[in-house]
């Protein structure tokens, strides 16, 4: 019953949701992706013991205001437009042109991986300019457009950590769309076969969020890092940056577990 009335939803009602489910993201998360990414950071370019994260959070805030919490916002809501009609479509169009008697948890780890690469093509100059200006590394969004086209010598530096981007979006889009289908086959079940609710459907959705985010955080802190370092590159995938290296080398300079200490941000106590 659910499948069927999914199908009957259009490409264009999935652009729709899409955009406007990111947006309003966007707008209330941003300020926790901003703490999320200045610490990931931080952790890189300061020799500090981040022993109280808390601490350089109220540090900023005294620094820059409620405002410097916003850094980026602006890029991140225009870019969500594009990765919108792309992202969710890309999705469900993989979904519905796989065989029919294909397992469904193949069937959806398939059409993620399909999503993930689509939306991170459309994503990475978007994520390059927002965290750049989140960090400080530009004061603007247009200073750090203009600088990395006009360094990079081209408009395809701006998607010059595309390797980057990739090692983190595919395997969070496989895991995302994977989780979140078998959850709601659970919740239908212990339902009796009728469809999930609105706030049950927030509860899944939590819930998924939460499991991915602990799951590819690491390629999270090497995607920031990749992304913030200031290297350019002259072509689409850039080789002199490989984010298996960094990951591998992280892991050694620095205990595994940092690489999970973030998450703290995401998930506050």
């Amino acid at each position: 019953m659910a499948m069927e009335k999914e199908k009957r939803l259009e490409l264009g009602d999935f652009q729709t949701a899409s955009a406007a489910a990111s947006l309003s993201q966007k707008v209330v998360l941003h300020p926790v992706d901003t703490v999320k990414t200045r610490l990931q950071y931080l952790r890189l370019t300061s020799e500090v013991e981040f022993k109280d994260p808390a601490m350089h959070v109220m540090q900023f805030i005294r620094a820059e205001g409620i405002g410097g919490l916003y850094r980026g916002v602006a890029t991140s809501l225009i870019g969500a437009i594009p990765v919108s009609m792309v992202y969710m479509p890309s999705y469900e169009i993989t979904k519905r042109s796989l065989p029919d008697d294909m397992p469904p948890f193949f069937r959806h780890l398939t059409a993620g991986t399909v999503a993930g690469v689509c939306g991170s093509l459309v994503r990475t100059p978007v994520d390059l300019i927002k965290k750049r200006t989140q960090v400080g590394v530009y004061s603007s969004a247009w200073e750090a457009l203009t600088l990395t086209v006009g360094n990079g010598g081209s408009i395809f530096a701006l998607w010059g950590q595309a390797q980057a981007s990739l090692l983190y979006d595919v395997p969070y889009n496989m895991v995302q769309f994977t989780i979140l289908e078998q959850v709601k086959v659970v919740g239908r079940r212990l339902k009796g076969g009728r469809d999930l609710e609105g706030w049950e459907n927030v509860a899944v959705g939590a819930l998924t969020g939460m499991l991915t985010s602990v799951m590819t955080e690491p390629l999270d802190v090497v995607k920031t890092r990749l992304m913030t370092k200031m290297g350019f590159c002259h072509m689409v995938l850039c080789i002199r940056e490989r984010p298996i290296v960094h990951l591998q080398e992280q892991a050694v300079r620095e205990r595994p577990t940092s690489l999970y200490n973030i998450l703290q941000q995401e998930f506050p106590k």
